[in-house]
């Protein structure tokens, strides 16, 4: 007999298809074999499970996620291009720009400033990168500008707030409020970044999900209305350059918050999955990007198991039971996939998340009063000066902590595979067991 215990969450259920299609047409592109392997093996567990027209939908749904992918990165740009690019991008060597909407590399191309509207010619050369997004690149023979993007705009903001940032404040600080504050991180060291990555505390470094919360619920306390208050986290996100990760934390917002008001049955597992289809609705590559699992596999541990981890440990302080609660279940889902993508698990990572981060939160929040107040005189030259010492204390903290980031713990693909799929079936028993439960008392 069919069931339709899996339908309790059918925005889940739709994300999880959809996102199987973007995956299919990546192993389309890289093993055809495999590729029939796992479309057929969809296709019999689909109808194994589910009644006839829910079969179909849900067939439909791999469809329209596996065309969303197809269409950006395979339907391509003529060979020869006239056309305009709007630069999003650059770099000493190269530029980045959208055409069409589709993300290019364009070569010989210098005299530009991010958010400026070029008219191009060059030779168009197919080679897509699923994971950055580029369909291919451009050897660029002229351009001539034809306009000014709102980016461009934008962008010159930022970068007046820089010159006024450079000046008040020592090279490690100006890198760290350049990453924290405006989703910059090239003014930061390699030794200093390295250091963070092997603490498991890089994200601190990217405006991301936790920035995102922390700007909501500051603005939130002083302005009641919260459509004003998502408005001003896009413009704000829109400021910065709309980096990727920034991008993905502002719909995420706006869908959990929105969704509260508008559906009765909400639940942020849903709220969760319909964000992740909007997403690569707005940004099909999303799907082959680290940053975008690792965002995903923390929101969907905090969703399914912080609740339980803050109520076994009730002899903790609130404040404390909240903040463990939600560093260990993030872990839940991302210590197996890094253990599978690097091959090793970094033990330092546990110290990062338990004793930085909540130093790094209150570093974020002083990095935005910076940022707001650094053009007034006197007032910027002092919380430059009280930020100066913040970064110095950080940087200790980090670097001792450092010293034992090297003990790192070898894993086999195997092991994770294992761990997870008994993770899958724990979880899976758990619901199953509630879901009898709940029928019996009603």
């Amino acid at each position: 007999m069919k069931s339709d215990e899996f339908y309790g969450k059918p925005m889940v259920i739709a994300a999880f298809f959809f996102n199987m299609g973007g995956i299919l047409f990546l192993l389309e592109q890289k093993n055809i074999i495999l590729f029939c392997v796992v479309l057929t093996c969809n296709i019999i567990g689909i109808y194994s499970v589910s009644h006839r027209k829910k079969a179909l939908v849900l067939v439909l749904i791999i469809i329209c996620g596996f065309f969303n992918v197809r269409i950006y990165f395979k339907v391509f740009l003529p060979y020869d291009i006239y056309d305009r690019v709007i630069i999003t991008n650059k770099t000493p060597v190269y530029a980045e720009g959208e055409i069409r909407g589709k993300k290019v590399l364009l070569w010989n191309e210098k005299h530009i400033d991010i958010g400026e509207k070029v008219i191009i010619m060059g030779d168009f050369t197919c080679s897509p990168d699923y994971g950055k997004g580029y369909v291919g690149e451009y050897e660029v023979y002229r351009s001539k500008s034809s306009g000014r993007s709102l980016l461009y705009w934008s962008n010159k903001v930022v970068e007046e707030i820089r010159e006024r940032l450079n000046t008040i404040l020592s090279k490690e600080a100006y890198g760290y409020v350049n990453a924290m504050a405006l989703g910059e991180r090239r003014f930061l060291g390699i030794e200093e970044t390295d250091r963070l990555k092997r603490l498991g505390i890089i994200h601190v470094l990217a405006v991301s999900g936790l920035h995102m919360i922390l700007i909501f619920n500051i603005i939130g306390s002083v302005i009641k209305k919260s459509s004003i208050v998502l408005a001003l986290c896009m413009v704000y996100t829109f400021i910065i350059g709309a980096p990727p990760s920034a991008l993905r934390a502002v719909f995420m917002l706006i869908v959990f918050t929105l969704g509260k008001k508008v559906i009765r049955t909400y639940d942020n597992a849903s709220a969760l999955a319909f964000s992740s289809i909007i997403i690569l609705l707005y940004r099909p590559y999303y799907l082959f990007n680290i940053s975008y699992h690792l965002s995903f596999l923390a929101l969907i541990g905090i969703v399914l198991f912080s609740k339980k981890i803050k109520e076994s440990m009730l002899f903790l302080p609130t404040w404390l039971r909240k903040s463990l609660s939600m560093i260990l279940s993030a872990q839940v889902f991302i210590i197996p996939y890094t253990g599978m993508m690097f091959k090793e698990i970094n033990i330092g990572i546990f110290l990062g998340n338990l004793i930085i981060v909540p130093i790094a939160v209150i570093i974020i929040v002083f990095s935005f009063i910076l940022v707001l107040l650094c053009k007034l005189p006197l007032i910027g030259e002092s919380v430059g000066y009280i930020y100066n010492y913040c970064i110095l204390i950080f940087r200790f903290i980090t670097v001792n902590l450092g010293k034992y980031s090297h003990m790192v713990l070898k894993v086999d693909n195997n092991y994770a595979i294992l761990y997870l799929s008994i993770l899958f079936l724990m979880i899976y028993f758990y619901y199953k067991y509630k879901s009898i439960e709940d029928r019996m008392l009603t």
